[in-house]
């Protein structure tokens, strides 16, 4: 990135804690290009029979960070670096559920979300949320 958007990509950022959300919406363009790297990364490492793109893992990625509101980062490389643990989150998960398909397992045991849920004394969009996978970028890591 070059060193005159820097300055772009702080002021987004702290407007975005503030509440922004239009400040997100023009910050991801200005980082686009370092998030797709991050991503290629993380697929190169990842099993040869992966599923995800580069492009798809970035917009997972936005997706779960637009979810937060009120989220502080400290600066550019502080958001950098919780984009790149959600894209492990994201590959992590993916796997799993590869995983978990291939050997023909439901949710818990083999049930289904609501069977699930029942058994547990959860309601179905929880045990959905938990099955999706871990969450380890927690409002601490966003600066909560």
């Amino acid at each position: 990135m070059p060193e005159a958007a820097l300055p772009a990509v702080s002021e987004l950022l702290a407007k975005w804690s503030s509440g922004n959300r239009e400040a997100f919406r023009a910050l991801i363009p200005l980082l686009y290009d370092e998030l797709r790297q991050v991503a290629r990364r993380y697929l190169r490492k990842a099993r040869p029979r992966h599923t995800l793109q580069t492009t798809a893992l970035v917009h997972e990625a936005y997706l779960r960070l637009e979810e937060h509101q009120h989220a502080r980062f400290q600066n550019h490389a502080h958001f950098i670096a919780i984009c790149a643990l959600l894209m492990r989150q994201i590959l992590i998960g993916h796997e799993r559920k590869r995983r978990m398909a291939q050997r023909g397992a439901g949710f818990f045991g083999g049930l289904t979300v609501e069977e699930t849920a029942e058994a547990m004394g959860l309601p179905p969009a929880t045990v959905k949320r938990h099955w999706s996978g871990p969450t380890l970028a927690t409002s601490r890591d966003l600066g909560r």
